[in-house]
């Protein structure tokens, strides 16, 4: 496992934060983000070739979302399913249940067609979305709802256009800006971090929980009960945890995660590297401005 700094040619986008990225046959899809608080970048949609190593701004047919900040997008085969956001900073400021297709192999947008009788998720921004593909089932988290953050979690199956809430947990705060992560057989999910400045430990949550989704269960590790010792070690005031934990030496939120898979049931093929079947993390905030967008540098993390 090692990082490597791509190029970027073409029409390459703006600096922005807040946006959606989805990856699928060997291509990135970015949409939406800003760039200044409050105000939505355009609704455009662009594709990164890896292997070029190239920007595209992508003329798209259909019906496109809106301009947005927070919403989710992740990938079942050549389709892409963007989920909820919102248009400004606050919690009931244009806030999204809405959920969009994006064929690849056509560029087009299309809304989806909820079944008639489903129920539907609230509305919420800074949520955390994971697909699995073989289950052809989304999976979203919580996130930045009407009333206060959220600990809710739901199933989209694509198959029968049909929203179903799951199992919740109370040892899982409520929050935003968290990650959830899909095992590649879609057998579990991995639900990392985020933000919510009433938790007595930290407003930026070190835990991390794991639900199986064949028998509808949370099952969490003594350190999402009580993180504050892998939070101390970080600060070299304590031993710490032990490879073993479910806690993050750091909190953040609104970070990247990834399953380093080992190419079994649909993985990345890296069976023999000594990060297999690891949930690698990377950036993210860790001090975000109690002022939300309105803080020093646009903060946003205030507005989890």
């Amino acid at each position: 496992m090692r990082w490597q700094e791509l190029s970027q040619a073409g029409q390459v986008p703006g600096p922005r934060s807040s946006h959606a990225i989805a990856s699928t046959d060997g291509k990135l899809y970015l949409f939406g983000g800003e760039l200044q608080p409050r105000v939505p970048l355009p609704a455009d949609t662009y594709c990164y070739d890896l292997e070029q190593q190239q920007w595209s701004l992508l003329e798209t047919k259909g019906c496109c979302p809106g301009p947005r900040v927070a919403a989710t997008f992740a990938a079942i085969g050549p389709k892409l399913y963007l989920y909820g956001g919102r248009t400004g900073v606050d919690m009931t400021e244009g806030a999204k249940s809405d959920l969009y297709v994006f064929d690849t192999e056509g560029n087009e947008w299309q809304p989806v067609a909820v079944s008639e009788g489903s129920p539907q998720p609230p509305a919420r921004s800074y949520h955390s979305m994971a697909a699995a593909p073989s289950q052809g089932k989304l999976y979203v988290f919580g996130g930045c709802g009407s009333a206060g953050r959220l600990s809710d979690l739901w199933c989209f199956n694509t198959n029968s256009s049909t929203w179903q809430q799951l199992a919740s947990s109370d040892a899982i705060h409520p929050r935003g800006g968290s990650v959830l992560v899909a095992a590649a057989d879609g057998l579990q999910l991995f639900l990392l971090g985020g933000f919510n400045p009433s938790v007595p430990s930290g407003a930026e949550l070190t835990d991390c929980h794991v639900f199986d989704t064949a028998t509808n269960t949370w099952s969490c590790h003594e350190a999402c009960k009580n993180p504050t010792p892998a939070a101390a070690a970080a600060a070299g005031e304590g031993e710490g945890v032990t490879k073993d934990s479910l806690a993050m030496e750091l909190g953040r939120s609104v970070f990247g995660a990834v399953l380093h898979s080992s190419g079994k049931a649909g993985g990345s093929g890296c069976g023999e590297c000594e990060h297999s079947e690891h949930v690698v993390t990377f950036g993210g905030e860790v001090a975000p401005s109690d002022k939300g967008h309105a803080g020093e540098e646009g903060h946003t993390g205030g507005g989890f």
